[in-house]
């Protein structure tokens, strides 16, 4: 029925089932999972299905990048509604009416952004493959090269580059004949084609010119590689540079030629033996000395050069060098061994007409350059004469080292020049302190030995004027920076062509200080026989005067005048104690020795102490040690420790504390005094203990005089250490 005869129910039906079918195809389109676009004859845009706003996210237009309809298939590059960049293929179809008249364009696009991401990503990481792999063969250092089937260069590394002298442009694509000389390249085509036809590893030497025009001698080591197919692809080559071998091999054939003749001319009687022990060398001196020609022996074995040592056959020091069992080593006087080297000495009494003679023989393996032993070498000397003069000096040397160390004087060997030492004896380094490895070979200024800096040079002009010095008295310095008193005696020796000095000193320093406190003593003793003489002729008249003094104060007339007696009668008492100290000093007083401790004294004795120190706002400390009994005159120690102890505290000008120690130190008993006053100067150190001597206003100097006296009779000692934080009084007892 056609459109006129139909109703127009019938044809808004037919309008109704045509949007229909329009609405059910849009909806099919909009499920399809590829973007569809429909575009009429005007190309304008008519329809896009719900997965095109997927791609490009847009509603009403398509790709915004794109001007119009691309013809055909085609990869296009869009940028969505976010910004995205994606990669998309459109394939676009005509569309016709039944009429067969061009209605317009369907447009299918696909989003191929992963896809193409995916391929690019595989593709640079085969890139980086390939650049790794390039820069991996440019590594290495043998030039190496790669050609086709037809002979022309694919590639090569650096190194081959380098070699030629040319770039990897200029090589690849290139033949042998276009980069080498014909007559080279001839040969070099000619290897190639003989190894296409026989496909696997080729290798030989040939010449090579090199980048700077030279010629060089190389090996091509060369294989052939097949492709994916399995055919024969092509070579790849590496060249070995061996021009300085084949100079070092010429050199090892010119030295070896030197070898020869260096050990025909030795003086030393050598021989030179093979990996099995024949004899492969024989020098003149060998012929001499042993009296068999090189022709009787050259190739031989079986140790026939002992026979004129020993009259028979016997192991040699090849032997003994190559032998496990060190027990030949008896058969000689000495043997040294290091490494693959050996020395020994031997007394041959058959040699020299029956005379006998000293042999000294040093033998050694000899080695390949690749550490394969192929030989070895021995040389013997007839050292006869050099020992005998060693025996005679080594009798002289033991005879002045015997006296040279066993002298209880400090003796000493230094260079003129410089002062070195070059040996000092054990006396030297007790006195000195220092171990022998902190002198020898160090000067006298640098280990600080001479309390003068002046001195060495005054010693040296005496010396170079008149020869040699004797007896001159001078100081040195210990390690420990304790001074010694010396005299010093040098004569110039001659060393090893060099200009030395003996040196001779004689340490006086105890027989100084026995001499000063002989002298002292000798002081404490005119005093204490002055005292003993004179001492009770004094003290009687005082006590008389004392007694009637006290009399006449009693007396109420008199009463005026008690500030005036009591100021007399001090007197007295001052005057009388000094008496009393006087007779301490006297060295005929018995001393009346009875076991007793220290520390009970020092207990009994603290609050009188204590009181001591109270007046004056000071603190007494003591730190009383486990000691032993000692025989002491407890009267007298109880002098001695009161005297220390003022003597401590008047040497602190304000408040402080004052410590009295005792311990034991090896085999003696000390008591320490210290007090934390100023210290005592160095001027008036020596002079402590000197009868009258004292720094104080009202002092009689007596007091450390009889500390010192009491010390004395008691076999004891006293130390003194002092400085700017005070002064410690070290008494000494022995146990």
């Amino acid at each position: 029925m056609k459109d006129k005869d139909k109703t127009k129910e019938q044809l808004i039906d037919e309008l109704a089932g045509l949007r229909e079918q329009v609405n059910f195809y849009k909806q099919v389109l909009d499920e399809l999972p590829v973007s569809t676009v429909f575009y009429d004859k005007s190309e304008k845009l008519i329809y896009k299905n719900k997965a095109t706003q997927l791609i490009d996210g847009y509603e009403d237009k398509l790709f915004p990048s794109l001007n119009k309809c691309v013809l055909g298939p085609k990869e296009i590059a869009i940028v969505a509604k976010d910004g995205a960049a994606k990669e998309v293929l459109l394939i676009e179809n005509p569309i016709y009416d039944y009429n067969s008249n061009f209605m317009g364009t369907c447009v299918c696009a696909l989003d191929i952004t992963n896809y193409v991401m995916e391929i690019k990503q595989a593709g640079e990481a085969l890139q980086e493959q390939l650049h790794f792999m390039q820069r991996l063969i440019d590594t290495i250092p043998n030039p190496i090269f790669y050609k086709d089937v037809k002979g022309f260069y694919n590639g090569c590394n650096k190194a081959w580059e380098q070699y030629l002298g040319l770039t990897k442009e200029e090589i690849v694509g290139a033949s042998a004949y276009d980069i080498h000389p014909k007559d080279l390249a001839d040969k070099y085509h000619e290897m190639d084609e003989l190894l296409f036809n026989n496909p696997g590893v080729q290798l030989y030497e040939i010449p090579f010119i090199h980048a700077d025009g030279t010629k060089h001698e190389v090996i091509l080591n060369k294989a052939t590689y097949l492709n994916n197919n399995g055919s024969l692809a092509g070579l790849v080559g590496v060249l070995i540079d061996i021009t300085e071998r084949k100079l070092v091999e010429e050199k090892l054939r010119s030295a070896n030629q030197r070898f020869q003749d260096i050990i025909e001319f030795l003086p030393d009687a050598t021989y030179v033996v093979d990996s099995e022990k024949k004899v492969i060398a024989w020098n003149l001196a060998m012929e001499e000395h042993t009296g068999i020609p090189k022709r009787d022996i050259l190739g031989k074995e079986g140790n026939i050069d002992t026979i004129p040592y020993y009259g028979k056959a016997r192991l040699n020091l090849i032997d003994l060098l190559l032998a496990e069992d060190k027990g030949m080593e008896k058969y000689y006087d000495y043997v040294e061994r290091k490494g693959n080297t050996i020395s020994a000495e031997v007394y041959l009494p058959f040699v020299n007409k029956g005379m006998g003679a000293y042999l000294w023989g040093i033998a050694s393996l000899l080695f390949d350059g690749n550490g394969n032993m192929i030989g070895a070498i021995q040389s013997n000397r007839d050292i006869t004469s050099r020992k005998l003069y060693e025996k005679s000096l080594k009798l002289s040397e033991e005879r002045f080292a015997k006296a040279f160390n066993a002298s209880p004087e400090l003796m000493a060997i230094t260079t003129i020049a410089d002062g070195r030492y070059i040996d000092v004896n054990k006396s030297f380094l007790r006195t000195t302190g220092y171990h022998r490895d902190e002198v020898i070979g160090h000067t006298s200024n640098e280990i600080n030995i001479w309390v003068d800096p002046e001195t060495r040079k005054v010693l040296i002009d005496t010396i170079e004027k008149h020869g040699s010095i004797y007896n001159k008295e001078l100081s040195i310095r210990a390690k420990s920076g304790e001074e010694r008193e010396v005299l010093f005696s040098a004569e110039i020796i001659s060393l090893n062509d060099e200009q030395c000095m003996l040196t001779v000193v004689n340490d006086i320093t105890n027989r100084k200080k026995i001499e000063k406190e002989m002298a002292r003593l000798d002081r404490l003793n005119m005093v204490g026989e002055m005292a003993a003489g004179i001492g009770h002729e004094i003290r009687n008249p005082l006590t008389i005067v004392k007694g009637f003094l006290q009399l006449l104060r009693s007396k109420e007339q008199c009463s005026q005048y008690l500030e005036f007696f009591d100021l007399m009668i001090d007197e007295l008492e001052r005057a009388n104690s000094i008496i009393t100290e006087f007779l301490s000093l006297a060295k005929n007083r018995v001393v009346n020795l009875k076991k007793v401790n220290i520390n009970s004294i020092l207990e009994t004795m603290l609050p009188l102490i204590q009181a001591d120190g109270f007046k004056s706002d000071k603190h007494i400390i003591m730190e009383l040690g486990d000691i032993p009994e000692l025989l002491l005159d407890e009267k007298e120690m109880r002098q001695l420790i009161l005297n220390l102890v003022r003597n401590g505290l008047e040497a602190m000008n304000n408040s402080g504390n004052l410590t009295i120690r005792t311990y034991t130190d090896s085999e003696e008993v000390v008591l320490a005094v210290q007090d934390e006053g100023a210290g005592i100067p160095e001027e008036i150190l020596g002079k402590i203990g000197t009868p009258f001597f004292t720094t104080k206003e009202s002092g009689t100097g007596l007091g450390l005089a009889v500390c010192y006296s009491i010390i004395a009779k008691h076999k004891a000692n006293v130390k003194i250490s002092t400085g700017s934080t005070g002064t410690t009084f070290y008494v000494r007892f022995a146990r």
